[in-house]
């Protein structure tokens, strides 16, 4: 017997069935999701969600005194790898510090009596914890989690990664809706604006490690100097808009032979740079791009035509990267009129005379000298600086002179020996420059003496200053003012670079000269006692008189019944004391200047004297006024 079945025909589910399949159904997602998500955790690694540590990322160690001291991280392995606003990528090999001695301070692990030693850290070969699924010239990349062991027991560990983590206000300003509709479709088509903007010049605002930098700004009426910088330093950069869309401003860069540097543009009025390379750079500004965008309506294109037309100077600032290095082949002096001057010598080159000038020193005064840059030094360039000085034969005198930072100083002794001192610059490839100074030492001397008066009342003092033949200023050492002598008609009166000769030595009337001098006193003098003045610029030849009308004068021509006035001169302006009399008409008249009215025609006598001094005396003419003819 056979058993035969007929399927059941299917029936619609009810309300209740289809509720519970939906609700098995979410069950089996919401599960493997959670299984997915399970087997996400379980891939993620240590570095999931950190930050890649680039050049000038900080750290920290902890073994410290100090455990928030920090240092900055610098990369040497690379110059390829650029991330985050042009910062070079730290990579495992990287573990030089600024700075490179006391690091982390003080070290808790060299105690001392007299406290913890300075930090000379001792760091091993690599970083550990790098993040192995990047590498830059097969060296891994550093991330946040990263540490690095010191050899004397200390962990470093990253503090700040270096990156800007944030949106920043200038990314926000520089984004427009015509960019973001090409990233994302979703994004309605703007109306494309041809607003662009109108440079009125471009500034470098700051160079970094640069805190007196004094912003350069590019001018469209005058050449503006090539603005000079050191390799890896950075560059901030600013466009001042005119008029039109400041979103729309764009910065490319350009290297020496003009042609765009790719990798580098922005946009937004803000640019900053690191100059990684040694060579010449052209930094530009512009507001509307050399091939403008196609725009449909004539008011747009018109607009396009006006604004290039505006544009037509661009706005750009020339930069020279150079590695930096002594300015020159001559150090330079510091208050050098005090210690140092030039004499011309007539030397014979076979038959011919030439003029030469030989660099002079003075002789025990200290000399100090500084070695100068094309840029001013900063702390590591001024660690490879070498100076010091030698004698005439080229032997370095070890114990003479002290360097500080890039200045030297020393004090010359012998006279007329010939010294160099010299300034070495090490390059980091030992390539050295050099600056010289080459002098001879002489002694000080008296090349002129200071006094305005030329002739002077009886008993007067009188005060003399000597001019040497440096820079003095009141810093004479002792024994300089002890070698300066002072003569009076001959005879020696004192030393010192000033002197006050007393009114007790001018008593007699007559002609005195006063010497001021080193080795030598040359005034010429009579055997009357009376001098001769000479050329020599130490002496000073004055005369001792007492004071008297010297002349007196009138203006026009004295006539009867009008009125003269007569003026009397002298050979010193008078003192209280000194009363100028006149004699005339056969009247006594006290003053300096005295009117006259005459009454008749004729020559008059006239008088004019200090008290009881002999005076002056002159006759004038008075004419009578007559009547030569007459008009009607």
């Amino acid at each position: 017997m056979s058993i035969s079945t007929t399927p059941e025909t299917p029936r619609d589910r009810t309300a209740e069935e289809i509720d519970a399949a939906a609700v098995a159904k979410n069950d089996r997602e919401v599960k493997k999701t959670d299984e997915k998500q399970k087997q996400s955790e379980a891939e993620k690694g240590p570095h999931d969600g950190k930050y890649f540590v680039v050049k000038g990322g900080t750290c920290v160690c902890d073994k410290a005194e100090d455990p928030t001291k920090t240092a900055k991280i610098v990369v040497t392995s690379h110059t390829k790898h650029i991330i985050n606003d042009g910062k070079l990528a730290v990579t495992e090999a990287d573990t030089t510090m600024d700075p490179p001695a006391v690091t982390y301070g003080k070290c808790t692990l060299k105690p001392s009596s007299g406290g913890n030693l300075p930090c000379a850290p001792a760091f091993a070969p690599k970083w550990e914890k790098p993040y192995d699924n990047k590498k830059t010239q097969g060296k891994k990349h550093v991330t946040e989690i990263s540490t690095l062991q010191c050899m004397v027991g200390g962990k470093v560990t990253i503090k700040t990664h270096g990156q800007k983590n944030s949106v920043s206000n200038e990314h926000s300003e520089n984004s427009n809706d015509a960019e973001q509709m090409l990233i994302n479709p979703a994004v309605y088509k703007p109306k494309l604006a041809p607003a662009y903007p109108i440079i009125e010049n471009i500034t470098l605002k700051t160079i970094s490690d640069r805190p007196d930098h004094k912003p350069v700004a590019s001018d469209a009426d005058k050449k503006v100097e090539k603005i000079i910088l050191r390799k890896d330093e950075e560059g901030s950069f600013v466009a001042k808009i005119k008029k039109g869309n400041v979103d729309l401003t764009s910065w490319a860069m350009y290297d020496d032979k003009g042609a765009k540097i790719q990798g580098v543009e922005r946009k937004g009025t803000a640019f900053e740079c690191k100059f990684l390379a040694v060579g010449n750079y052209k930094i530009e500004a512009y507001g509307i791009p050399i091939t403008p965008e196609a725009n449909d309506s004539k008011a747009e294109k018109k607009a396009d035509k006006n604004a290039l037309k505006e544009n037509e100077e661009k706005h750009t600032l020339e930069v020279e990267v150079i590695v930096n290095k002594l300015k020159g082949k001559t150090l330079q002096t510091i208050d050098g009129d005090t210690f140092t001057r030039d004499q011309e010598l007539n030397n014979k080159i076979g038959k011919v005379k030439v003029k030469v000038i030989e660099h002079r020193l003075r002789k025990d005064f200290p000399a100090t000298f500084k070695a100068t840059f094309v840029l001013a030094p900063n702390a590591q360039e001024i660690e490879r600086i070498r100076m010091y000085v030698t004698d005439g034969l080229g032997n370095v005198l070890q114990d003479m002179g002290s360097q500080t930072g890039n200045s030297f100083m020393f004090i010359p002794h012998n006279t007329g020996a010939k010294y160099r001192v010299i300034a070495e610059y090490t390059h980091e490839d030992n390539v050295i420059d050099q600056q010289v100074f080459e002098a001879v030492t002489e002694s000080l001397s008296v090349v002129s003496i200071t006094n305005p008066a030329q002739v002077v009342r009886p008993e007067t003092p009188m005060t003399f200053t000597a001019q040497t033949n440096y820079k003095t200023a009141g810093n004479l050492t002792g024994a300089e003012n002890e070698i300066i002598k002072w003569n009076l008609n001959g005879a020696f009166v004192g030393t010192g670079s000033t002197i006050t000769l007393q009114g007790g030595h001018f008593i007699a009337e007559g002609n005195y000269v006063v010497e001021g001098y080193v080795t030598t006193a040359n005034a010429t003098i009579t055997m009357t006692g009376k001098t001769k003045e000479s050329s020599n610029k130490d002496d000073w030849h004055f005369e001792v008189k007492k004071n008297d009308v010297d002349k007196f004068n009138y203006i026009g021509m004295p006539k009867v019944g009008k009125k003269t006035q007569l003026t009397a001169q002298y050979i010193m302006t008078p003192i209280d004391g000194e009363k100028t009399v006149w004699t005339i008409f056969g009247q006594t008249v006290i003053g300096q200047t005295i009117d006259i009215t005459p009454a008749t025609a004729g020559i008059a006598h006239v008088a004019c004297k200090i008290n009881y001094m002999p005076g002056k005396k002159q006759t004038i003419e008075i004419k009578q006024a007559v009547v030569n003819d007459v008009m009607f």
